[in-house]
Formats: structure tokens, C-alpha cells, sequence
């Protein structure tokens, strides 16, 4: 519970706390409170009804979806995978505490919970920012007050030629034309800055989650297994037959592999290998990367002459990092021993981040 707001200074209008300070964590809950009293609770205002004109006041719905309904405890609905977070305030808009102190004003964030919700986030943001040109029924009626402009104005001044005359004509459509283009707050900021318009290349690269997700389930159904001590025979009586249809949609999701050639003391031979793989047997300085950054970040590549250098100064070490400091090499780790290819590749630090493309079934 908080109290009311007894300063005078606008909350928004106060520096963001030093996260050096001694005491920081109560001054930033203090701040936070106060910028959610003062800029982020719902007051309804005309914009709220902009989609129910013409309706009685009492069918009048706010599009903000104001007041909320209050949630004790967060759940997730097992039937429909729907997930419900708590809610404590019916007015206040959604927020993230380190957002609204950096920016200082009023915000609402919504977690991303299906792929729909992503899919009309995407359409929302971009038909937000980029502004459409007038539709030609507009253009037309604008120009059509330009050309009654300059009629109007030749009747007081007959003295232009035709060519001067046609030139303030198409200068006044234009301006016309130009006064109605609506623009976004991006491409104001984007002209004032002087940025060139230009297109952003990025790299994508596929992450297959259906054979990761089916290895994942496999191993925590053997520890379950184990942990219950069941033998072979309960365990076939508990396994239920595939019909024909199953058993092909088994096959489709089981994990997939690449016959990639390795360096042995034997000499050189090709083993099975794949991401899960990588990320599974990546060194011990990576362990906090979740899979999806270890794809975006790192990559794996075969050993050269330079890096047989490092691991000799690092003692053939594996699963470690490779020293790089005081070179332009990017950043080098061995893979664990347990690792098909670890005595032939290690994981190198992207030189740009790629963007991996989760493929596999649709986000519920």
C-alpha cells in the first residue's frame, strides 16, 4: 500500500536515482511509487470512447480495456494455456520499474504471451510509426481548393503569364498536399537527426526446437524413471503401442543430425553432431547463455593454426576460454571433452549477432 503524494516537485521532473548510492534500492522503490501515483493511473478521457461514438453512455466501452479486473495470484489455465497475471490496482496502466524511472513518464508494456499477440504487436508498431500517404480522394479535394485558390487570385491579379501562373499553381497543390501528410514522431526525429533513410541487413540463422524440446522430455522421463526404480518390465506395460499415423509424426520430430568430419589421434573421421549438442557441451565461462543467445552470439568453427597456439599456451585445456587479449581475435572457448568435434573446432564470438528463427510449432 502506498500513501498519497505530499511533494510539491513533479515526480517526473526529478532526476532518475543514482544507482551508485548507498541506500538505492529504497530511494528507487520511493520513485517508482511516485511516478506510477502521478502518471501512470487511468483517468478516462474522450480518446477512450473514439470507437463508440453514437452509443448510450452506459454501453460505452473504454478501448484501453479501464478498469481491470483484480487477480490475487498469477495462474495458468492448464486447458487453455492462458496465462493470468496478478493484479493488485484496477487503474494502473502495466509498467516496468527500471522503464518508467529512466524515462520519467506515463508507459504500458504487455508481455508477449502467442504468437497472435506477437503477429498484431508487429502490424500495430509499424503502422504506428510509418504514416501513409493521403488517399486519392484527399489529394484530389486538396488540389481542387488549390486550383479555386489561384482562380480566386486571378481575379485580382491578371498581370502573371501562364507559365507563372501554372508554377503557383502546382506550388499550391503541393503545399496543400504537404500540409495534410501526416508524419510520425520517429520520422521527425529521424529528419532532425539527419539520418538517411537505408535498409538494416541482418543475418538469420535457423534454431530447430521440436527434436530439442522431444531430447529434453526423453531425459526427463529416464530421470523419472530412475528416480522410481522402474524396472524394464513395468516400463513396457506402462508403453502404449503407435498406430501407423503416430509413429510417422514420432519420426518427424525426432532429432535431427549433421555428419560433420572431426580430428582424432586415430586420424580424421565424421561424427554426428547439432546444436544441441554445442550449446550442450559449450565451456563453463558460457553457462549462464541461455540457448537462444549462445545461437545469436557464438558459432562453432574448425581449429587453424592460430588457435592451436592459444590452446597450447592454455595448457590444452577444455572447456575453456581461449586468451585473446591484445589481439583482434574475437572471443575463443574450447567445447567440454564429452563434445564429438572437441578436438577439432571451438566456439568463436560472432563478429555481428544473428538472429535465430525459432522454427517449429506455432507459439500457442
Amino acid at each position: 500500500e502506498t500513501g498519497p503524494i505530499t511533494d510539491e516537485v513533479v515526480p517526473a521532473c526529478l532526476s532518475t536515482p543514482n544507482p551508485a548510492s548507498g541506500d538505492f534500492h529504497r530511494i528507487f522503490c520511493k520513485d517508482v511509487v511516485q511516478l506510477v501515483e502521478t502518471s501512470n493511473i487511468h483517468k478516462h478521457s474522450t480518446t477512450c470512447y473514439k470507437y463508440s461514438k453514437g452509443k448510450s453512455d452506459t454501453s460505452k466501452i473504454c478501448r484501453m480495456r479501464m478498469q481491470r479486473v483484480l487477480v490475487k495470484t498469477s495462474n495458468i489455465d492448464l486447458s487453455t494455456g492462458h496465462i493470468t497475471m496478478r493484479r493488485s490496482h484496477p487503474w494502473i496502466n502495466n509498467f516496468n520499474e527500471w522503464l518508467i524511472s529512466a524515462c520519467r513518464s506515463n508507459m504500458d508494456i504487455k508481455f508477449i504471451w502467442s504468437g497472435n499477440d506477437a503477429k498484431a504487436l508487429v502490424y500495430y508498431i509499424t503502422d504506428y510509426v510509418t504514416k501513409s500517404t493521403l488517399a486519392f480522394h484527399d489529394m484530389f479535394a486538396l488540389a481542387q481548393q488549390g486550383v479555386k485558390s489561384i482562380e480566386q487570385q486571378r481575379v485580382t491579379n491578371s498581370i502573371d503569364n501562364a507559365i507563372e501562373k501554372s508554377r503557383k499553381l502546382v506550388l499550391r497543390c503541393y503545399n496543400m498536399i504537404a500540409s495534410q501528410q501526416e508524419v510520425s514522431g520517429v520520422q521527425v526525429a529521424s529528419y532532425l537527426m539527419n539520418y538517411d533513410d537505408h535498409y538494416t541487413t541482418l543475418t538469420f540463422r535457423n534454431l530447430f526446437l521440436i527434436s530439442i524440446e522431444n531430447y529434453l522430455q526423453g531425459e526427463l522421463s529416464k530421470a523419472r524413471l530412475q528416480e522410481k526404480d522402474i524396472d524394464e518390465e513395468r516400463l513396457e506395460d506402462m508403453t502404449t503401442p503407435f498406430d501407423e499415423e503416430q509413429e510417422e509424426d514420432t519420426k518427424q520430430t525426432e532429432e535431427q543430425f549433421l555428419l560433420e568430419p572431426t580430428q582424432t589421434e586415430n586420424g580424421a573421421k565424421f561424427v554426428m553432431v547439432n546444436t544441441r549438442l554445442d550449446y550442450q557441451h559449450r565451456s563453463k565461462h558460457l553457462t549462464a547463455l541461455c540457448l537462444y543467445d549462445f545461437v545469436s552470439l557464438f558459432h562453432k568453427k574448425l581449429i587453424d593454426k592460430s588457435d592451436r597456439r592459444l590452446i597450447k599456451s592454455a595448457n590444452g585445456s577444455e572447456g575453456e576460454r581461449l586468451d585473446t587479449e591484445g589481439t583482434k581475435m574475437n572471443e575463443r572457448y574450447t567445447f567440454e571433452s564429452a563434445h564429438p568435434q572437441a578436438s577439432s573446432h571451438i566456439v568463436i564470438k560472432h563478429t555481428n549477432p544473428v538472429v535465430p528463427v525459432l522454427v517449429g510449432p506455432q507459439i500457442p
